[in-house]
């Protein structure tokens, strides 16, 4: 029989089984036809929904249209699961030489039907509070532009652009792949965002408040024109026995099976210690 014993504060403990996995929503690599919008198309890999978007700008191929100026997004609807940790990681080339930018990440769709070029299509605005405001707003999102002289990239916290995280000179290159995991697991929710292989920014959502998601996607700026690359959605699933223990001066024995898997999380809170058990 294997025993491990962990020391530990005053904490609560949370053990997940052999049980959890990781689950794919959506992936899409963007295989369909130049000529076929976006709006309405399913994912090429995983997913029977159908992509949301203006009938112009983005297509099946992946194009996002530099010659039409409408400001878009491009959605696919989901609904996070509270204890869930979701990642998104989706690749995409700015082939315009100027600021105007594309965007990807969590949203919150508040019945969007506008296809003519403002703002509430986007990310970029603060959803009404209606829930039928017809806006298409940023939840935990990114952008990245395509000027030659300093491509830059952005991070917003939301909703839309409000509590902007990072806004600085990127690379020279042009292609972004960003990966955003918005982890609900805890009582707070936490999103970390990383580009091209790099942590560059973590914002946490206190008791889950001021983050409202029921999509994922894209945006695009004015005259933006690019390719969108790739698309990936995916979920964990933890299977949780949650263990909360006060401190002891003696050993606490937790039975655990065997199928334990190597994901133990604990919240450990200074002062007082003990050990912890696992046989």
């Amino acid at each position: 029989m294997r025993k491990l014993v962990i020391p530990f504060a005053a904490a609560a403990f949370a053990f997940a089984s052999a049980n959890a996995q990781t689950t794919t929503l959506v992936e899409d690599t963007f295989s369909g036809l130049a000529a076929t919008t976006l709006n309405g198309a399913t994912p090429d890999t995983v997913g029977s929904g159908t992509w949301k978007t203006s009938p112009q700008k983005f297509y099946a191929d992946g194009t996002v249209d530099v010659n039409d100026s409408y400001n878009s997004g491009a959605v696919y609807a989901f609904t996070p699961t509270p204890g869930s940790i979701y990642t998104l990681t989706a690749s995409y080339s700015v082939t315009t030489d100027s600021a105007e930018w594309i965007g990807v990440g969590f949203a919150f769709d508040e019945n969007w039907n506008d296809i003519g070029s403002n703002n509430r299509n986007r990310f970029v605005s603060a959803p009404t509070g209606t829930g039928t405001g017809n806006v298409l707003s940023g939840s935990a999102w990114a952008i990245g532009s395509g000027s030659s002289t300093a491509p830059t990239y952005s991070v917003f916290a939301g909703p839309g652009t409000a509590n902007i995280l990072v806004n600085q000179a990127a690379s020279p290159a042009t292609t972004y792949t960003w990966v955003i995991e918005m982890d609900m697991s805890g009582v707070d929710t936490v999103v970390t965002w990383t580009l091209n292989g790099t942590e560059v920014a973590t914002n946490t959502y206190v008791g889950g408040a001021g983050i409202d998601v029921n999509c994922a996607g894209f945006a695009s700026d004015n005259n933006a024109g690019g390719i969108l690359n790739s698309f990936k959605l995916e979920v964990f699933e933890p299977d949780f026995d949650l263990i909360t223990t006060n401190p002891v001066d003696d050993a606490v024995d937790v039975p655990a099976s065997e199928n334990l898997a190597a994901v133990f999380n604990a919240d450990i809170q200074a002062g007082t210690s003990g050990n912890i058990t696992l046989h």
